[in-house]
Order: C-alpha cells, then structure tokens, then sequence
C-alpha cells in the first residue's frame, strides 16, 4: 500500500484567508496581493519538498464570516445569520487550486475547525483585546444549534463551497468536514468543557450533512480527529441514534507527543487512516512514547508507515510564536526541511 506524506500549510491568515477580510483588518488595502504571493510560495515550498498533498484550512474559525453573532438576551444564546460567500472568497479559492494544479499538488481542504463553533471567555476576551474591531472569530454555534441558521449556513456557505470544490475534484485528496470538532462538542472524548459550546448530537448532525454534500460531488469525507478512538465510536453513535452513517471513508487523526497516549495500530480493514498532522518539533513536547530509540521526525514517520496508517502530513509550514498561543509543535527551519526532503524521496520510490 502507498505512503502518502504531506504538509499542513494550514494557513496564511487564519480565518480570514479567502474573500474580504473582516472591517478594519486591511490596513493599507495589500493585503489581497500579499496573501496571493505567500500563498504561491507556500505551494511551491511543498512540491520543492518533494511533497505531493497540501492540507489547507478554508473557513477556519470564520473571522471574516459576517455579520458578527449577537448575543440574545431573551433566549440566553448567540445567534447568527450567515451571510453568503462571496465572489472574491470563491476568486481566492480558485488561485489556490490553480497554484496547486501548476505543481502538481493535490489539495486537502479543511472547511471548517473547532474555533468557528467554540465558546470560551477567556479566550475571546484575550482576542478582543489584539484584534480589530468586528473581528473575533468564533461564537456560531447558532450554525448546528438553530433551525434557521443552520439552513443559511448550509445553502450560503457549506453548499456552494462543496459544489465549488468538487468541480475541481481531480485535484483533491479528500474534503475535511471539520478540524478538531472534539473541543468544541459537550461530552465529547477529549473535549475541553471551557471551549465545549454544541452537543454531540448537534456535531454528528453537522458531520452527517456535510458528509452527503461532499459526498454528492464524487469526493471523499474525512473528519481531522484529535484521537483515533473518536472515528469509531462517533460512528457507532451516530447509526445508534440516526440510524446513519457519518460516511467518511478517510479516516483521520491528529498524534502528537505525550507522557500518556500511544498512536495505536491502524486495522486496514476499516479503511485507509492519515495521520493528518505530525508535530516536527522534538525539544518541548514530551517525546513519543511509541519510540524505543531516538525521537526524531524519521522515526517518527516509520513508525506511522509501520502502524498501518496510509499517509503522514507534518505540522506545519507556519509555526506561530508569542501571542496568547505559541506553537509548541512546530520547527520548521532548514534542519527540518532537508529531513522531510529526504523523507518524502524515500516514501515516493
């Protein structure tokens, strides 16, 4: 069975990647023009790499997904009315795809992540206080929780998106649902109750729609989950309590270093498994419990070829420092470029 490695680009602007920013947000009016030329390079970078597959994230925590959410006082709730996707978000879109087309680099798109759904005081708060007006990400639960702005959200953004996208299916490794959706989900397997706003049912009802519109274009689902154990059993909750199936036929799961969790075998019976992000940092983390001899991205990847899993994307070609969350996973220098290289010229033999 194929190898496939990769990178996690994830972002040039999270959230707010494709079409206008939020108000306030393009001081000098470059920012268009910016972002097309650290986007090229950035697909560049990955086939220099010797890397086919880019895994990018497209609403993210949807920071330039207007109007903002209000807070209603008579229901105790945040509520938001989505407004559609515009034509320069879908100009945006189609450069990227055009960049990856011109170096030969299959595209795996995240619709959305964790932090467009999530409610945390502390964290929005500590935003609030770095950002712009009117651009605080997060806060649209209101999308899974209420009838009328989950219909919006569906036909205004979640559809055309899909259909978008599969116009161009050739190009895709997969569509990804949703990034992470365990922290946001009540009652979840590692969740965290301070960013947990929507129920499960309420997240495996999300999955489940954008599942079949992803699916209704010829392309693969996956879920980018925190752990293996969560494909299995929110698959086994959702027939339980619909009757259906989450049908994703990727599966996926994000490893990363610590004292407690080892990445378990992948049974190739249930279908093929990525790991969708791979930490390339090694001093700060604990290292792999999994690893009898020297921790080091090698290893790493041998161990994950040699687990059954069907491909490996490291985390990630933009690692963040300072600010209220440092990257703690990521080295991503001249050290670490020249290993995946290496890597990825071993894996595509």
């Amino acid at each position: 069975m194929s190898f496939a490695l990769g990178l996690n680009a994830p972002w040039i602007d999270c959230g707010w990647d494709f079409g206008a920013p939020p108000p306030g947000w393009d001081l000098d009016g470059a920012h268009r023009a910016r972002w097309r030329e650290q986007m090229r390079a950035r697909v560049r970078e990955t086939r220099s790499l010797g890397l086919s597959l880019l895994r990018w994230f497209v609403l993210g925590n949807g920071a330039n997904l207007g109007p903002q959410p209000r807070w209603d006082v008579g229901s105790a709730r945040w509520r938001w009315e989505p407004l559609p996707l515009s034509e320069a978000f879908f100009a945006d879109l189609d450069a990227l795809l055009d960049a990856c087309a011109s170096e030969g680099v299959k595209l795996l798109p995240s619709l959305t992540s964790f932090g467009m759904f999530e409610r945390r005081d502390d964290v929005f708060s500590e935003r609030a206080k770095s950002s712009p007006a009117h651009g605080v990400a997060g806060l649209r639960m209101a999308a899974l929780q209420d009838s009328a702005s989950r219909a919006a959200f569906e036909e205004g953004s979640l559809a055309p998106l899909v259909r978008a996208l599969g116009a161009r299916a050739s190009q895709l490794h997969a569509i990804e649902l949703i990034n992470e959706p365990e922290w946001t989900t009540r009652g979840a397997l590692h969740g965290d109750r301070r960013t947990a706003s929507v129920s499960l049912a309420e997240m495996l009802a999300f999955l489940r729609t954008a599942s079949r519109h992803v699916r209704s274009v010829g392309v693969a689902a996956t879920v980018g989950f925190v752990r293996h154990e969560t494909n299995a059993q929110w698959e086994q909750l959702s027939r339980l309590t619909s009757g259906e199936s989450l049908g994703l036929s990727l599966g996926q799961v994000h490893h990363y270093p610590t004292a407690r969790e080892r990445l378990p075998l992948h049974d190739a019976a249930r279908g093929p498994c990525l790991v969708g992000e791979l930490a390339t940092r090694l001093d700060v983390l604990p290292r792999w419990p999994d690893l009898a001899g020297e921790d080091a991205l090698t290893a790493r990847v041998e161990h994950v070829a040699a687990s059954g899993y069907s491909g490996a994307l490291f985390w990630s070609a933009q690692p963040r420092r300072g600010g209220t969350w440092p990257d703690r996973a990521t080295q991503w220098d001249d050290a670490v470029r020249a290993e995946v290289r290496s890597l990825a010229a071993r894996f595509s033999r």
